[in-house]
């Protein structure tokens, strides 16, 4: 870790120290109840690596903390693994009432399975450590999860046939992923329209973006780039990203028939070599 990720660790580090102490526990009595040693524990609490989200469920439950730990953990790692330039983003993403998302390339980050999350990123992000994948992966899945956990909001995907055809890791991750679609649309979590290959040009061409209605009915859009994205808060920005999503809609399929697409891709991984 580096010595800035170390200061803000350091939160946490102290936070479970405090716990352990009050409950009369060594950090060897910790280690033995959570299955880690106690040299893993000493270098959590001095903030020298940081851990797992299932680890801190445990310290929470051991410690009888109430949840402070996980909350923490949560904070930290949203501000931690998140580009700057997104941070707003997923802020404004855990109030909206809709959200609305184009993706040309790939699966939306929000219904991204651990594999497949993983994977991307692994070929994204070539220079990151094993331990910077992992809270990266972490972050991109809690992202659904935050949103189930009050009143969700409308998630509403129109996805390019292209970005679920080809590979991501192996053919079994997009198996993985398809059924994990596939679950999401039959649970009535998501709403998702695939455009087929055979569409014209414009939808191939068109930049990631999503639309995100805000309490009091404010409306923000955000458009990805190779370096991150930009935040689109302008009437006629917005406007025009709704058009163009209504646009788009009108190439894809229906809920129904995407379903069957997805199911028949997954079919098509299925006969692939792994």
């Amino acid at each position: 870790m580096s010595r800035e990720e170390r200061a803000r660790w350091a939160k946490f580090g102290d936070e479970m120290r405090k716990a352990r102490a009050a409950s009369g526990m060594t950090q060897r009595d910790l280690g033995i109840k959570v299955g880690l040693s106690h040299a893993m524990i000493g270098a959590i609490e001095r903030a020298q690596r940081r851990p797992q989200k299932d680890q801190v469920a445990d310290f929470d439950t051991t410690l009888a903390t109430g949840g402070i730990l996980s909350q923490i953990w949560d904070e930290l790692t949203t501000a931690s693994n998140v580009p700057a330039g997104f941070r707003d983003v997923l802020h404004l993403e855990q109030q909206s009432r809709q959200i609305r998302e184009f993706n040309a390339q790939i699966v939306p980050g929000i219904l991204q399975t651990r594999d497949y999350a993983r994977a991307l990123i692994r070929t994204r992000r070539i220079t990151a450590s094993q331990e910077e994948v992992d809270h990266l992966v972490e972050t991109r899945l809690n992202r659904l999860e935050k949103l189930r956990q009050g009143e969700l909001p409308l998630l509403w995907f129109v996805i390019r046939e292209a970005a679920l055809t080809q590979n991501m890791g192996n053919p079994a991750i997009m198996r993985g992923q398809m059924a994990h679609l596939t679950k999401l649309r039959t649970e009535g979590v998501v709403r998702i329209q695939v455009i087929p290959d055979s569409a014209p040009a414009p939808a191939a061409l068109c930049e990631a973006f999503r639309v995100m209605t805000i309490e009091g009915a404010n409306t923000i859009g955000y458009v990805e780039h190779a370096l991150g994205g930009e935040v689109k808060a302008l009437a006629q920005q917005v406007d025009d990203l709704i058009t163009f999503f209504e646009t788009l809609l009108g190439e894809a399929l229906s809920p129904s028939a995407s379903l069957e697409l997805i199911g028949t891709i997954s079919g098509e991984h299925h006969g692939e070599m792994d």
